[in-house]
């Protein structure tokens, strides 16, 4: 059975590619194309599966505007205003 067509109870903390594309509402090759576009999360490796966190599924369905294609851009890492407050404090001594 497609598991568009499942009506769970529940939804998992972490779901497989289908599940996933089944909880967002879309159909798999909807979600994995929107995931290589970046406007869903990329998932995490387990082992030999690539899993979705339904926080992350959640995050990904409220920047969504409702009718539009379009996607505020995901919060930035830690790591990435790290490099950007390092790259900025760089460029500061270098002027001294």
């Amino acid at each position: 059975m497609p598991y568009a067509k499942l009506r769970m109870p529940y939804w998992p903390r972490r779901m497989q590619a289908p599940l996933a594309a089944a909880y967002l509402g879309v159909s798999l090759p909807t979600f994995l194309r929107k995931v290589k576009a970046g406007a869903y999360p990329q998932g995490i490796k387990d082992g030999e599966n690539r899993l979705w966190y339904i926080e992350d599924l959640d995050d990904a369905a409220d920047r969504i505007k409702t009718g539009s294609e379009a996607a505020a851009p995901p919060p930035k890492t830690a790591a990435e205003i790290i490099r950007e407050r390092l790259g900025s404090a760089g460029k500061d001594a270098e002027r001294q």
